[in-house]
C-alpha cells in the first residue's frame, strides 16, 4: 500500500502455533462450523489458549482468505482501528483502500464512518468466497462509539464475511439478536481449560518437561486447567520441587514467573527485561538496544526454555512476549534505576526509529515523558497519520511551539466530536500571550461554536501565512472559508478552495477533494458562472462514481445542480434534483439539512407557496438558528426576495427585517451578503427611507460589480431598475443603462429567475426599452426577453401567458410531457416548468383538476 499511514507489519500477522502444540479436538470441530455463524466470540483470561486455538484451526484446516488484526492500545480509537481494518481487507477492495484511508484522516465527524462502513460492506458481498476476520486482543477497544461502529458492520455485514473476536473481556456489543437467530459461536474461558489428560500431554510434548504423575496432578489441580498457569507451574517445578502453592492468583503468578526468572541465566534475564519495552522484537533491533551481537542464539534458547514467547514470522524471525509475561517483565524493568530505564527507552527509539517504525519510536520517548522531541518527530512526519494520531498522547504545552501539531491536536478531537477538549483547547489558547496563537482560538471557534464572529481580518491574515504541511493546510483552507465568507472576500474562499483540491488530489484524499469542489462549486454559482457551476458538478459526480465509499455524498450534486436550475427557472428539473438531494437529511449534518431545508424554502416561495414555505421556514429556525450566526437575516432574505414581487408582506414584517439587519450591523466583524442587502435596500424603500435604500443598493452593486458577484448583481440593477421607474423625474437613459445592464447581465449568468420573479412590473419597463426607437436590442437580449415573456406575460384579462395556454391546450388533450414538448417544440425540463407555474397558478396540484378548473375558467376557448 502506498496510502500516508505507516502499518506495523506484526500486525497482520497469524501467529504461528508451537511446536508440538495440542490438538484441541472438540473446539476445533465447533470451529469447523465457521461458516455457519456471522460471529464467533472467544473469551478467556491471558494464558488461555485463545490466539493458538484459532491459529492452529487456521492452520489445520487450511481456510483461505484469513485476514488477522492483532490490536493494542493504539487501536482505540477510530482512525487506527479503521486504517488497520481497511488496509486488512485491502484485497477485496478494488484498489480503493489508499483512498479511503487517506479520506477517514480528514473526516470532521464521527458519523462519517458510516458511510465507510456501507462501503466496505458492499464491496465485501461482491467477493464471491468466504472472509474470515480475525480481531485478536479485542479486549483494547474500549471506545463506545468505535465498538458501536463494529456492532453495525457486523449487523448489515453480508453472509459471506465471518468474525471471529479473541478477547479476555465480555464483548461490548449487542449480541442479542445473532444469539436469537443462532448466528454466533461463543467459547468461554470454561471451555478452553485443559483437560488433565491434555495437561499432562501439554507438560510432555508442547514444554518439552519430565514430571512424575503426582506432580502434573497436582500443577492440574493448582492451574484448574488454566493453560497458562499449567505453564508457569510446570517450569517453576522443573526448576525447584519444593513450591507449596495451593492456588493461583496475581501474587502467585508473579512469584512463579520470579521462579522461572532465577532459573535463567544473567545474560537471558538481562535480554527479557531490558526488550519487555518493545511490542515486537527481532534479534537486530535487540542487538542495537542491547549492544550485544549474540541476541539470535539467546531467542533460540529461551524458546527452547518454553518461556511465554510468541513467534509472529519465523521466517523473519519476529516475535513478541505473550501479554502475561510481558506486564510481569515490564515491571522488573521498572524497578531499573530511572537513568537506566531513559537510556534504553532511547536506544530503543533510536533503533525503530531506524527500522523505519517511526510511530513506536514515538511511543518510546512518550513513555519517558520526553514531550519534546516526541512533538518535533511527529512534526518531522505530520503526513504519516500513525504519527499524528499520537498528538492525542502529548500535554498541550508540549505543543505550543508548533502551530502544526496545534491545529492536528485540534482536528483530532473535533472530528471524534470531542467538543469539549476543543473548547479547552481554544481556552488554554485565549490565556496565552502569543498573538498567533489567540488568532488560531478565534479560528477554532468559527467551527467549533458555529459561526462564531470573534475572528478579525487580522486573525485571517495571520493564520493563513502559518508554516503548515499540504494536508493541515488543506484542511485548514476549507475550515476558515465560513470566516472569508463572513468577511465577504469571495475570491479568497475560491482560491483556497482550489488549492485545497490541489492538494486533496495530490494526496488522493477524496473526502476533502469532495468538500472543496463544492465549495468551489457554490462560490461559481454566486459569481453566475452556471454553466462551470455545472461541470464542477459532473466533475464531482465523477469522482463520487469513482469512489463509491463516497457514494452517500451525493446528495451534495443534487442540492447544487438543484439550486442552478433554480436560477435558470427550470422548476421541472429544479424539483427533480432536489428531491433526490433529500437523501442527505440521513447524514445528521446540521449544515446539509440547514441548505436542504433553504432551498426548499426558496422553492415554495417561488412557487408562492406561502403557507408551505412559511412552514419550512420555522422549521429553518427551529432547529438551526443559532445567536451567532446570520441565518436569520438569510433566511428572511430569502423568503421577502419572493413575497415583495408578489405583494406578500406585511409592513409589520418589513420593520422586524429592518430591525434584525440593523441588530446585526451594529455587532463587530459582521458581514451582510449582497442578497441581504439588495433585500434591505428594497425594504427600506417600501418603508419610505428612500435615499438610505439608493445609498446602500448603489454600494452592494459596486461591490458585487467589483468581486463579479453577477447573480446579486442582476437582482440588485432589477430592483434599481424598478425605485427608478417610481420616480417622474428618473431620465429614462438612466433607467435603461441599468436594465440592460441586468440584462447583460442575466444573459451571461443564464439567470432568469429574478426576472421572472419581478412579473408584470419588469415587463412593462422592458417594454419601454423594446418600444423605444433609439434602441436597438441585440439578438441575445431579445432572445432573453422573449425567454421572460413565455414564463411571464399574460394573456389579457387571464391568469396564464401565452406559452402556458399553449401547454394546458396540448395537455388538455392527454398528451404526456414527452409529447407536448414535441408538439410545441420545447424542452421537456421548460414542460415541466410550465406545468407547475400553471397548477401554482390555477391552485390545482393535478393534471384532472388542471383540466378542470381550465373548463370552469373558460380557459381553452380564448
Amino acid at each position: 500500500m502506498n496510502s500516508n499511514l505507516s502499518f506495523i507489519k506484526t500486525k497482520f500477522v497469524i501467529p504461528s502455533p508451537r511446536k508440538n502444540y495440542i490438538r484441541r479436538t472438540d473446539l476445533t470441530n465447533e470451529l469447523s462450523n465457521l461458516y455457519d455463524y456471522k460471529l464467533i466470540v472467544i473469551k478467556g483470561p491471558a494464558g488461555s489458549g485463545k490466539s493458538t486455538l484459532v491459529s492452529s484451526f487456521i492452520k489445520e484446516k487450511e481456510i483461505t482468505d484469513v485476514k488477522w488484526i492483532n490490536l493494542d492500545e493504539s487501536n482505540n480509537e477510530l482512525y487506527s482501528f479503521f486504517s488497520y481494518l481497511i488496509s486488512a481487507l485491502s484485497p477485496y477492495l478494488e484498489a480503493k483502500a489508499d483512498a479511503l484511508i487517506n479520506s477517514i484522516s480528514c473526516m470532521t465527524k464521527q458519523e462519517d464512518i458510516f458511510e465507510v462502513i456501507s462501503f466496505l460492506v458492499n464491496e465485501i458481498s461482491s467477493y464471491e468466497k468466504s472472509i474470515t476476520l480475525v480481531f485478536d486482543d479485542y479486549h483494547y477497544i474500549k471506545d463506545s462509539f468505535l465498538n458501536s461502529t463494529l456492532e453495525r458492520l457486523i449487523k448489515y455485514s453480508p453472509s459471506n464475511i465471518h468474525y471471529i473476536f479473541i478477547t479476555r473481556e465480555n464483548l461490548p456489543i449487542y449480541l442479542g439478536e445473532m444469539r436469537i437467530k443462532n448466528e454466533i459461536l461463543e467459547i468461554d474461558e470454561n471451555e478452553l481449560k485443559f483437560s488433565e489428560k491434555e495437561c499432562s500431554d501439554f507438560i510432555k510434548s508442547t514444554l518439552n518437561t519430565t514430571l512424575k504423575p503426582y506432580d502434573i496432578n497436582k500443577i492440574f489441580t493448582i492451574s484448574e486447567g488454566w493453560i497458562g498457569g499449567i505453564q508457569l507451574t510446570s517450569l517453576a517445578f522443573k526448576n525447584s520441587k519444593n513450591l507449596s502453592i495451593k492456588v493461583l492468583n496475581k501474587y502467585v503468578v508473579d512469584y512463579l514467573t520470579e521462579e522461572i526468572l532465577k532459573s535463567l541465566s544473567n545474560p537471558e534475564k538481562d535480554f527479557l527485561i531490558k526488550t519487555s519495552i518493545l511490542n515486537y522484537f527481532n534479534s537486530t533491533l535487540c542487538n542495537e538496544l542491547l549492544q550485544i551481537e549474540d541476541s539470535d542464539e539467546i531467542i533460540e534458547s529461551l524458546l527452547n526454555k518454553n518461556l511465554f514467547i510468541i513467534t509472529l514470522d519465523e521466517e523473519e524471525g519476529l516475535f513478541r512476549y505473550h501479554h502475561l509475561f510481558k506486564e510481569f517483565l515490564n515491571t522488573n524493568f521498572n524497578k531499573l534505576p530511572q537513568n537506566i530505564r531513559k537510556e534504553f527507552h532511547l536506544k530503543a527509539y533510536t533503533s525503530l526509529k531506524n527500522s523505519g517504525d517511526i510511530s513506536e519510536a514515538i511511543l518510546q520517548l512518550i513513555k519517558i515523558k520526553d514531550y519534546e522531541k516526541a512533538s518535533s518527530e511527529i512534526e518531522k512526519n505530520i503526513e504519516d497519520a500513525s504519527c499524528t494520531s499520537l498528538i492525542r498522547l502529548l500535554p498541550l504545552n508540549a505543543l505550543i511551539n508548533s502551530n502544526e501539531l496545534i491545529i492536528q491536536k485540534m482536528f483530532y478531537h473535533y472530528s471524534n466530536m470531542q467538543i469539549d477538549e476543543c473548547k479547552n483547547i481554544i481556552s488554554y489558547l485565549e490565556n496565552l500571550e502569543s498573538t498567533e496563537l489567540k488568532a488560531l482560538a478565534n479560528v477554532f471557534k468559527l467551527y467549533v461554536y458555529d459561526f462564531c464572529n470573534s475572528m478579525t481580518l487580522e486573525d485571517l491574515n495571520i493564520v493563513k501565512n502559518f508554516k503548515l504541511s499540504d494536508i493541515t493546510k488543506a484542511i485548514l483552507y476549507l475550515n476558515i472559508s465560513p470566516a472569508f465568507m463572513i468577511q465577504g472576500e469571495y475570491d479568497k474562499i475560491l482560491y483556497y478552495a482550489k488549492e485545497s483540491d490541489k492538494i486533496a488530489t495530490k494526496y488522493n484524499i477524496v473526502f476533502l477533494s469532495v468538500f472543496s469542489k463544492c465549495l468551489i462549486a457554490s462560490i461559481l454559482e454566486e459569481q453566475g458562472k452556471l454553466s462551470d457551476t455545472l461541470k464542477v458538478y459532473n466533475d464531482l459526480n465523477t469522482l463520487i462514481v469513482e469512489n463509491k465509499f463516497m457514494s452517500s455524498f451525493k446528495f451534495m450534486v443534487y442540492l447544487g445542480v438543484a439550486g442552478i436550475h433554480m436560477k435558470k427557472y427550470d422548476l421541472g428539473n429544479t424539483e427533480k434534483f432536489l428531491k433526490l438531494s433529500l437523501s442527505g437529511l440521513d447524514l445528521n449534518y446540521s449544515f446539509i439539512s440547514r441548505a436542504i431545508l433553504y432551498n426548499l424554502m426558496e422553492l415554495h416561495f417561488l412557487k408562492g407557496e406561502l403557507k408551505e414555505g412559511n412552514i419550512t421556514k420555522k422549521n429553518l429556525v427551529d432547529n438551526h438558528l443559532n445567536s451567532h450566526s446570520l441565518l436569520p437575516c438569510q433566511i428572511h432574505s430569502a423568503k421577502l426576495k419572493y413575497t415583495l414581487p408578489q405583494g406578500k408582506y406585511e409592513l409589520e414584517e418589513l420593520q422586524e427585517f429592518k430591525l434584525l439587519i440593523e441588530n446585526k450591523l451594529n455587532m463587530s466583524n459582521i458581514y451582510l451578503t449582497p442578497e441581504d442587502n439588495v433585500v434591505y435596500s428594497r425594504a427600506l424603500f417600501i418603508l419610505g427611507e428612500k435615499e438610505k435604500s439608493l445609498i446602500i443598493l448603489d454600494k452592494t452593486l459596486e461591490y458585487c460589480r467589483h468581486f463579479s458577484i453577477l447573480i446579486h448583481l442582476v437582482e440588485g440593477l432589477i430592483i434599481k431598475a424598478l425605485i427608478l421607474k417610481e420616480n417622474p423625474k428618473t431620465d429614462k437613459r438612466e433607467l435603461f443603462n441599468v436594465l440592460r445592464e441586468a440584462l447583460y447581465y442575466g444573459i451571461e449568468s443564464e439567470y432568469l429567475r429574478a426576472f421572472v420573479v419581478e412579473g408584470e412590473k419588469i415587463l412593462k419597463i422592458i417594454k419601454l426599452l423594446q418600444n423605444d426607437a433609439d434602441i436597438t436590442l441585440t439578438k441575445k437580449e431579445k432572445n432573453f426577453i422573449d425567454k421572460i415573456y413565455s414564463f411571464v406575460a399574460p394573456v389579457k384579462d387571464c391568469l396564464l401567458s401565452q406559452r402556458e395556454l399553449e401547454v394546458l391546450e396540448v395537455l388538455c388533450n392527454g398528451s404526456s410531457n414527452k409529447e407536448i414538448a414535441s408538439i410545441l417544440n420545447i424542452s421537456l425540463s421548460t414542460v415541466k416548468t410550465h406545468i407547475i407555474n400553471i397548477y401554482s397558478k390555477l391552485q390545482v396540484s393535478n393534471r384532472v383538476q388542471a383540466v378542470e378548473k381550465a373548463k370552469e375558467l373558460n380557459l381553452l376557448q380564448r
